[in-house]
């Protein structure tokens, strides 16, 4: 049995906050456009951005009681990629 640790690999984690990201929003960009900033911009600049970003949820998800968090499940909610992860990669935009 190949159980995971948390609700989301790194993978599937960098995939999902790509994809709310892609969504539209506020931003009259392109989905190319977008595309191009994360691959070929800050992606290339800062490789681990997404990954440091999962690292931090993980750290919470581990020990929610020291970050207040009642439901660690919540962590990796599209509601709280949306708002964490997302927001980032936007105010990078």
């Amino acid at each position: 049995m190949n159980e995971k640790k948390y609700p989301m690999t790194y993978e599937e984690y960098e995939k999902r906050v790509i994809e709310l990201f892609l969504e539209p929003g506020t931003y009259t960009a392109t989905k190319k456009e977008k595309l191009e900033f994360i691959y070929d911009e800050l992606l290339k600049n800062d490789p681990d951005f997404i990954r440091n970003q999962y690292n931090s949820d993980c750290k919470s998800y581990d020990n929610p009681e020291k970050y207040g968090i009642v439901d660690p499940e919540y962590i990796f909610s599209d509601e709280r990629l949306d708002a964490i992860p997302v927001y980032n990669l936007e105010l990078l935009f």
